[in-house]
Order: structure tokens, then C-alpha cells, then sequence
């Protein structure tokens, strides 16, 4: 029964990391990657909260970046590892978790990270920013970051059945805006941490439109209220064109992902460290 939960896990995240390949080929193809790594320039090493398929490091990267992306899901670094190679850069690839499946639910047991290799150019990292401790000290063990960013956080839904997710009251398939607001909130937590001073923290996010302005900011003003963050600015894209095709390849994939809404504008929350 075990290698059976196993083996639908590793499906389910096989399929969403297919999904997202295509999702993200159309955000790099549209600039939209571009757009969002432009607020980071100066800012040359990175920590990325969600790798999905590699083209987010991509822009990154030819911009003048280093970079250390991190993903929950294996089969996500895989193939940003493969997307990346096609262009020539080289990565270092850190596969660490154990699936431990027991009455329906599953815990990820996470190795602990002995090697450093903070100064190579792009580290994919697998791990979960909702709960991984020894990968928490391993990033505190290594300098501090010019910049995090976590751009169009999502996940795949065998998540539910997570022990982790449970503990936390998360609920993916349900409340999926729930989830993303949770992660952001723990890279906040995150950034307080691991940021140089005057170092940056970027969120990028799908909002209805620029009019929830007002609403974005004072989301983002509470979590930052009790760290050493703080909220800088609001930047919008009108994305209508690019959301399109988005939600084509989530219909095309035909796995069961819940609308929130029509989101036509791209918005970039920078909070920058005192």
C-alpha cells in the first residue's frame, strides 16, 4: 500500500510539474519573468521560494544573478535542472526527502544538508518552507541574501494529505488563496532572518487589479510589522493576454485546478530590510 501512495504521489507531481513547465515557458515568453527580475537588479544573490520549472532562474541568471531556488516538490527541480542545462548553466541538484506514507497520510523526512556549496551560481534545493528545520539551518549557516523572492507560489494537491499541511490547518485543493498567504507569510519570516541590510524581499502574486491596491498593502504592512521589513512599494502589470493562455494549459492539463478568480494584473510587493 505504501509503494502504491508513493507511487501516486510521485504521479501528481510529475503531472503538476508538466503543468507548471508550460505555465512558466509562457511567463518567460511573455517578459513577465523579465518584468519581475528587473526590480531585483543590484541585488546579485538570491533566494527563490519555489523553483517550478527553472525558467524563473533563468531570467535570473541572465541577469547577473546567483541564485539558490528551493521546491517541495522533486520532480519540479528535475526538470528545472533539465531546462536549465539546455542553455548551458550548470546547477547543483540536492535531492533530500523521504516519503514515509502511513493510513492515508504522508511526512516528508528531510536529510540534513552537509556540503556547502553556497558560492556555486545556481543551487536547487529540494525542501519545504512550510516546515524543514535542518534546511532553515542550513541557509542561516551560509551569508546573508541581497534578495528573496517568491514569485506565483503554488503547489500540487496530493498536499492535502500532508501531515505538515494538517498540522497547520491548510488545505490546498479548498482554499488555495489560504495556502499562498500562509507561505508568504513564512517567507517573510524567512527574510527577516536571512536578508542583508537594505537587502530586498519580493513577493509577485495574481491580483484582481491595481484597484486592490490599498488592500495588498496592508496585507503585506502586517506581516512585515513585527520584523525588520518593511514594505516599500507596489508595482502592477496588466497580464489579461498572459493569464489567458495560463488557464488554457490548466484546462488542457485537465487536474482539477480551482479558479479564484479572473486575475489580470501581475503585482510585485518590495519590502526591503532596515
Amino acid at each position: 500500500m505504501r509503494k502504491k501512495n508513493y507511487e501516486q504521489l510521485k504521479k501528481i507531481r510529475m503531472e503538476y510539474a508538466s503543468m507548471w513547465n508550460s505555465k512558466s515557458e509562457i511567463i518567460y515568453n511573455t517578459g513577465f519573468y523579465e518584468w519581475m527580475a528587473d526590480f531585483l537588479d543590484g541585488y546579485e544573490r538570491v533566494l527563490e521560494i519555489g523553483s517550478g520549472a527553472g525558467y524563473a532562474a533563468k531570467a535570473l541568471i541572465e541577469t547577473g544573478h546567483s541564485i539558490v531556488s528551493i521546491d517541495e516538490n522533486p520532480e519540479c527541480l528535475r526538470l528545472a535542472r533539465k531546462n536549465l542545462h539546455k542553455d548551458s548553466i550548470a546547477s547543483v541538484l540536492i535531492e533530500r526527502g523521504k516519503s514515509i506514507f502511513d493510513k492515508g497520510r504522508y511526512n516528508i523526512e528531510y536529510d540534513e544538508i552537509a556540503v556547502n556549496i553556497h558560492n556555486d551560481k545556481v543551487v536547487l534545493i529540494e525542501g519545504d518552507i512550510v516546515e524543514d528545520p535542518h534546511l532553515a539551518q542550513w541557509l542561516r549557516s551560509g551569508e546573508q541574501f541581497d534578495a528573496i523572492i517568491c514569485w506565483l507560489i503554488g503547489t500540487h494537491f496530493f498536499r492535502d494529505s500532508s501531515e505538515t499541511l494538517k498540522r497547520h490547518g491548510l488545505k490546498v485543493r479548498e482554499k488555495p488563496l489560504a495556502y499562498r498567504r500562509f507561505v508568504q507569510g513564512k517567507v517573510y519570516e524567512l527574510a527577516d532572518a536571512l536578508l542583508r541590510p537594505g537587502g530586498i524581499l519580493q513577493i509577485v502574486d495574481k491580483v484582481n487589479s491595481d484597484k486592490d491596491s490599498d488592500i495588498i498593502f496592508e496585507n503585506h504592512q502586517s506581516r512585515a510589522a513585527d520584523s525588520f521589513l518593511k514594505i516599500e512599494e507596489i508595482h502592477y502589470k496588466y497580464a489579461a493576454d498572459m493569464v489567458s493562455k495560463l488557464h488554457s494549459v490548466e484546462a488542457a492539463g485537465n487536474l482539477d485546478v480551482k479558479q479564484e478568480s479572473d486575475q489580470a494584473f501581475l503585482a510585485s510587493i518590495i519590502s526591503k530590510r532596515k
